[in-house]
């Protein structure tokens, strides 16, 4: 059974017979009218794996984007004769993926990949096909995928990750004998702190990089891809919040040391840190803040509540403030008073006479 009434059709029917590995069932989805039928009956399905295997490894369809009329119209276009679903780069530009509206053999109107697409598929796969070092694997080692990945890129993607944090492990080892050396030559003692603001964050960015810049040699598929690479993403932001908390507290304890050495008045040095404890606090507090938003930002559903929040935030804002208004007082005041420091232990008040 080939259904190939509207774009939507003709795409997940094209999948789901390349998940299945029918390529003569998934060659009816291919426009090959430039090829004779004994061409079509060799080279149909040969075409159609190359194409699937291309686009599971670049392209995640969201099908729901895809026009599912018959004519090829949306709510925003009118009935169209072509439809472009997705666009993969090449070296000579953008290759589009696009699907035609054609009569089949018993004249019915059907939608099918495009004669263009069609002729650009074997430049497609030699850009985004399996390396010949993939090929001479194995057959058990390229079947059998789970979650959508084979077994030697299972392996490939553990090896990955080894090598990734060994890379890690020696930035950091590096960027901590560098530091150190420069203070020897110095002739000062390095920080504590910040040893480990120089240790965690660069070797764990620095691995997390490196996932990037390698994974697109696995050929994952494109929905394995974008997972990893939106939790990849994630943890180089969760990363680079706890190393600016971290700097924050770095500085922060040197703004009180230096307080510390230079006041002579144990209440200046109070203020002073009372001051520093205050601002670290709250900075610390607006940065974790900013980077689980980010975290969470990179998936749809979070996003678009965001968005939405964000829509309504005015009216939110208003009730929020006018049911919380004593408590909030009570919270800024708290602050202000911590940091202006207006009154003090030891000072003397008197009202109407009363001491």
């Amino acid at each position: 059974v080939v259904t190939r009434e509207s774009p939507r059709d003709a795409v997940a029917g094209f999948l789901a017979a390349g998940r299945t590995q029918e390529w003569m069932l998934a060659a009816h989805y291919l426009n090959l009218g430039k090829l004779n039928a004994a061409q079509q009956r060799r080279n149909g399905p040969e075409l159609a794996q190359r194409l699937f295997y291309v686009l599971e490894t670049q392209v995640w369809f969201d099908l729901e984007t895809i026009p599912d009329d018959p004519t090829g119209a949306t709510d925003k276009t009118p009935a169209q004769k072509e439809v472009q679903v997705a666009s993969i780069p090449l070296r000579s530009g953008m290759q589009g993926i696009r699907l035609s509206r054609v009569a089949d053999t018993q004249g019915k109107q059907v939608w099918v990949v495009s004669t263009a697409t069609v002729q650009a598929i074997d430049d497609l796969h030699d850009r985004y096909g399996p390396s010949p070092l993939v090929e001479k694997l194995p057959a058990w080692a390229r079947a059998n995928a789970v979650l959508g990945l084979e077994p030697w890129q299972w392996a490939g993607l553990v090896v990955l990750v080894g090598v990734c944090w060994f890379f890690g492990w020696v930035v950091e080892k590096t960027a901590v004998a560098i530091a150190r050396s420069w203070s020897r030559r110095r002739k000062t003692e390095l920080n504590p702190e910040l040893t480990r603001l120089i240790e965690g964050p660069g070797g764990m960015i620095s691995g997390l990089v490196l996932v990037v810049l390698t994974l697109p040699w696995l050929r994952l598929v494109a929905s394995a891809e974008q997972v990893i690479g939106r939790i990849v993403t994630i943890l180089v932001i969760l990363v680079v919040t706890r190393a600016a908390v971290r700097l924050v507290n770095y500085g922060a304890s040197l703004v009180e040391a230096h307080g510390q050495e230079h006041l002579t008045d144990d209440v200046r040095r109070r203020a002073v840190a009372t001051r520093v404890t205050t601002a670290r606090r709250i900075t610390a507090a607006l940065v974790w803040i900013v980077g689980i938003a980010l975290a969470m930002m990179q998936f749809t559903v979070v996003r678009n509540l965001g968005w939405s929040l964000l829509g309504s935030a005015g009216i939110a804002g208003a009730i929020l403030g006018f049911a919380a208004q004593k408590t909030f007082s009570n919270v800024f005041a708290g602050i202000i008073i911590s940091l202006t420091q207006p009154i003090r232990i030891g000072d003397t008040v008197v009202v109407e006479k009363e001491f």
